[in-house]
């Protein structure tokens, strides 16, 4: 049985120690936008936090089995394809360790109804323009996923160039259902949980990252506050009162959406600098009133 020590520095598995994962909320398990299901018609949509689909006529949303969190991505028309893709964004992790010869090893596992090839599409992007689609490694049909059985699929590949070099921004990592000659029935649900992004050219396990530390880092893509959780100042003169909410450093310029207050004119601002804390202000200037922030929407998932 590992030592608690050995599970923080990492579990050793078959011989190896496993590896960080380069991906965000890998198994599922933070959805601020709710369970779904998302209808994500153009490509870049998102739905679950940091999960996102380059194919039109996807829906993706939230499930559970028993303990496990997984996602169930589906399509209008029978299809072959059917990917989530992550981008990963060289402003979050600069360029290392998407460098020109490293490799890396791509894993997930995948269940649906009917009989399934599992695939994957990497590439380096920018802006969600198929224009700026580089394929850095693109693998259809690696193995077979046999009907109702969680199968886990492997890739490996090296990088042999550099985004910089491209003029590219991101690394865009899709898996999921890539088989022409297994073809998903419309509606059906591709099941896919556990998705692995780590460096070298070996699988080391998968390790479930903690909810908090996951929540965090999708917090710094999105923040919704909920109409169910209001904030609430009280002024008690004409001077400028504010409702605020401060949250963890966005990556990029938010925008910001749907935000009313209860009583007052409000003036809505988004207050951010580069990298730093972010917070959201109304200023109300009535007498004696009470501003209500009901709901609020930063998102900088692009």
């Amino acid at each position: 049985m590992a030592k608690l020590s050995d599970r923080i520095l990492g579990e050793r598995v078959s011989g190896y120690v496993t590896k960080p994962n380069l991906l965000d909320n890998s198994n599922f398990q933070v959805t601020q936008r709710g369970t779904g299901p998302f209808s994500l018609g153009p490509a870049g949509n998102y739905g679950i936090d940091r999960w996102a689909s380059v194919q039109n006529s996807t829906t993706h949303e939230q499930d559970n089995n028993s303990r496990q969190t997984y996602l169930s991505a589906s399509r209008s028309t029978s299809s072959g394809i059917i990917l989530i893709a992550q981008p990963i964004r060289f402003d979050q992790r600069a360029e290392e360790p998407f460098r020109a010869g490293t490799t890396f090893t791509l894993s997930w596992e995948q269940n649906s109804d009917s009989q399934t090839g599992g695939g994957c599409r990497v590439s380096f992007a920018k802006d969600w323009l198929a224009a700026n689609f580089e394929d850095i490694y693109t693998a259809t049909a690696i193995k077979v996923c046999p009907a109702n059985q969680w199968t886990r699929v492997t890739a490996t590949f090296t990088l042999t160039n550099n985004a910089v070099d491209a003029g590219m921004d991101r690394v865009l990592v899709e898996v999921g259902a890539y088989d022409p000659t297994n073809i998903v029935p419309a509606g059906e649900k591709l099941r896919i949980r556990n998705v692995k992004l780590e460096e070298g050219n070996t699988f080391t396990g998968y390790e479930p990252t903690p909810y908090a530390i996951d929540e965090a880092e999708c917090m710094k893509w999105l923040f919704v506050l909920d109409g169910n959780y209001p904030m609430y100042t009280i002024t008690t003169t004409s001077d400028i009162r504010r409702t605020q909410v401060s949250h963890p450093k966005l990556y990029f310029s938010p925008t910001v959406t749907n935000v009313t207050t209860n009583l007052g004119t409000p003036s809505f601002q988004s207050s951010y600098s580069g990298l730093a804390h972010t917070t959201i202000n109304t200023d109300i200037g009535d007498t004696n009133s009470i501003a209500q922030l009901l709901s609020a929407t930063i998102s900088c998932e692009l």
